[in-house]
């Protein structure tokens, strides 16, 4: 028995397993990859062969191409990718289109011939893994660089997927500042944006993680049933240009006091968006720069798991100027919470049972 099911997104495994399992016996379901230039369906997933342990990205793979079609991944230079290497997806054969009906000739710099075959540019990067399958790794114009590292948007949003089944997620970016800054726009969770940043920083580095978490009860959708990506990015946008404001006010006169208190502890000069702990910093350290920061910063409120919680001086300063302006949070909330961390912390070996016994009488004080 076969059974179709058109729905436009991308399944992490953990949905494709649990999809698997509600169905019936002798049920065959099949993720499909296809774009309409190249005449709807190109490449199949037969998900019931669980032939995807090797997924890296944690996503369901789409298969290997239906025959009579032709890919091919290459990098920037248009030249073949080893297998295992992320590059853009090229899909040859007779049914690639030859143009736009209502557009110009312009629109179809996208195809190319290659050893006399008709290609297609996709703009979508995949992988091929060795079980010869392809893992899609989205869009290739959603590459972007943050602080001087290029992150992938389609990596991000998978890492974001795969924390929770039924879990919607769209990742952007907005310039602030003259730095880009990523935001994340989620669904389908009852995790608050403390616990997903937490959850989300075991999966992906730390300049990685969207600067802003934005949970909806459902994202907005297009007429076709997409999410609505501009109308999101349009969102985005905002929401950075109200930061600015809130931010501003406060930052650059913290700013400079907290990473002057940073170079005396580490003994060195400090970035302000990288970890403490990258620089250099560990577990005692981290005592001795909160008893600094409660002197030099009397009139604002933050605790010692705060350091842990925000470890760039821009995240730190930056929950600090919001606390200042919303006071939307108490310090029985912020502790209890920061007691959490602190477990987590201990349980992953990052502090001692000694270490966390001093900080949570540091709290008290």
């Amino acid at each position: 028995m076969l059974i179709f099911l058109h729905i436009t997104k991308v399944y992490s495994l953990e949905e494709k397993n649990e999809i698997c399992n509600m169905l019936w016996k002798g049920v065959d379901f099949y993720n499909g990859y296809g774009l309409s230039e190249c005449t709807i369906e190109s490449v199949v997933y037969h998900c019931n062969d669980n032939m995807d342990q090797l997924s890296v990205s944690g996503m369901c793979p789409i298969g290997q191409p239906l025959p009579g079609t032709l890919l091919r991944i290459v990098d920037e230079t248009g030249n073949s990718v080893v297998p295992g290497m992320i590059g853009e997806l090229h899909i040859g054969g007779d049914q690639v289109m030859n143009g736009y009906v209502t557009m110009n000739s312009m629109d179809t710099s996208k195809i190319y011939e290659h050893n006399h075959i008709k290609y297609f540019m996709t703009g979508d990067n995949v992988r091929l893994n060795t079980n010869g399958m392809i893992e899609f790794y989205g869009r290739e114009d959603q590459q972007v660089k943050i602080r001087g590292f290029r992150v992938e948007l389609g990596e991000i949003e998978n890492a974001f997927l795969s924390l929770e089944t039924g879990m919607e997620c769209f990742v952007t970016y907005s310039s602030m500042e003259g730095e880009k800054e990523l935001a994340v726009f989620l669904s389908g969770t009852k995790d608050s944006e403390d616990v997903i940043r937490e959850k989300i920083s075991k999966r992906i580095p730390y300049y990685a993680i969207p600067r802003f978490i934005v949970l909806l009860h459902r994202l907005p959708c297009n007429s076709n049933g997409k999410i609505d990506r501009p109308l999101l990015m349009e969102e985005s946008e905002k929401i950075v240009h109200q930061s600015q404001k809130v931010v501003s006010v406060v930052s650059n006169e913290i700013e400079d006091i907290v990473r002057n208190e940073w170079e005396k502890v580490l003994g060195r000069k400090v970035f302000t968006n990288k970890t403490f702990f990258d620089q250099g910093g560990h577990s005692l350290i981290v005592l001795k720069l909160f008893n600094q920061l409660q002197q030099r910063l009397p009139d604002y409120e933050f605790v010692i798991g705060d350091l842990f919680r925000y470890p760039t001086i821009d995240r730190f300063v930056e929950q600090l100027s919001h606390r200042i302006d919303n006071n939307s949070s108490t310090n029985g909330q912020t502790e209890s919470v920061n007691k959490i961390d602190l477990l987590e912390k201990v349980k992953q070996g990052d502090v001692s049972i000694d270490e966390a016994m001093y900080i949570l009488g540091g709290n008290n004080t």
